[in-house]
């Protein structure tokens, strides 16, 4: 399904899973300035030549709610890298936009999922290349995660269950903060 977005849906976000590699302005001289240095590309690791994308519009709550949901698996609080974007640079890039449920541990998240498809390796430079040059770099701090974390399970919007992996400490942590939170 090839998707259209409407007026209200202003930013999409992807996790930076090496942050440290994003930036077009890394020291490169022997880089010619029309073309895209790799190191940013470790960051878009397609899989069926599909990259993972949230909708977000332009609202706060619903990156860090985002954060949560992927940080999740790791089970740790850490900071949260992300690139926020205009959802027509996929498009610029030739490739499509599908809505796809996602697959974290937050049911309402998961319906903010899409899917940039069709991605051929000449398609995904140019969309780095469209990121670095458009895209906002920003993070959701560890301690934001970690209060936007005991509110979605203080509202069950994420399961208890799903804090087994985590340290004793952080459960205790997150546990502490909801009873502070119930007062």
């Amino acid at each position: 399904m090839q998707l259209s977005w409407a007026s209200d849906m202003l930013a999409c976000i992807r996790k930076l899973t090496k942050p440290a590699k994003w930036s077009a302005t890394l020291p490169t001289p022997w880089l010619p300035s029309t073309e895209t240095p790799a190191d940013p590309l470790a960051n878009l690791i397609t899989d069926g030549n599909t990259l993972s994308i949230f909708e977000v519009g332009d609202d706060r709550v619903k990156i860090e709610r985002v954060a949560v949901a992927m940080t999740m698996p790791l089970r740790q609080i850490l900071d949260f890298e992300y690139v926020l974007f205009d959802p027509t640079l996929p498009l610029a890039a030739n490739a499509l936009l599908q809505k796809i449920d996602g697959a974290t541990v937050d049911a309402e998240v998961n319906g903010w999922h899409y899917d940039i498809t069709e991605l051929s390796g000449e398609r995904l430079v140019r969309l780095a290349r469209l990121l670095l040059d458009n895209a906002t770099r920003d993070v959701v701090y560890a301690k934001q995660v970690f209060a936007r974390l005991a509110e979605a399970v203080a509202s069950r919007s994420i399961p208890t269950e799903t804090l087994e992996g985590f340290s004793k400490k952080d459960r205790a942590a997150l546990e502490e903060l909801m009873r502070v939170r119930a007062r």
